[in-house]
């Protein structure tokens, strides 16, 4: 698989309706479809892909996020330890999974909002890095 970028309501109302015909995680649909919302109301709905004002990139699963989150950061030149903050989801906790909202601010105008599964041995591994990171 391959993550999802979410550019406006459009997008995430598109991509809502997909989780509801596969019956995935919908309360992750409705907050992508809530920050989309956030999104447009503050830069406008017809932004382009290369404007200012952000967009939402959804990972459907942790190996895709695994798998790819080092090129995300590498392309847009994220530090991940300097995020603006970082949410649980609802009340996500099915499987061992929790889902996780975490906004990256790219210049004074432009975010990037990451929304993706962490398996909770991934979320004891990422709280041991944090407390002794690898330099």
């Amino acid at each position: 698989m391959m993550y999802y970028r979410i550019q406006n309501r459009l997008d995430a109302r598109l991509l809502l309706a997909d989780m509801r015909k596969r019956g995935q995680d919908v309360p992750i649909g409705d907050r992508i479809l809530e920050l989309a919302g956030t999104l447009d109301d503050a830069y406008g709905k017809d932004r382009k892909s290369t404007g200012m004002g952000g967009y939402i990139l959804y990972f459907p699963d942790s190996e895709t996020y695994e798998n790819t989150i080092v090129e995300v950061w590498d392309f847009y030149h994220i530090e991940p330890r300097e995020f603006e903050y970082q949410e649980y989801i609802g009340d996500t906790e099915l499987n061992d999974v929790k889902w996780i909202e975490k906004l990256f601010l790219l210049s004074s105008d432009d975010s990037l909002v990451l929304v993706y599964p962490q398996k909770e041995n991934d979320f004891i591994s990422m709280i041991k890095y944090y407390e002794n990171p690898i330099d």
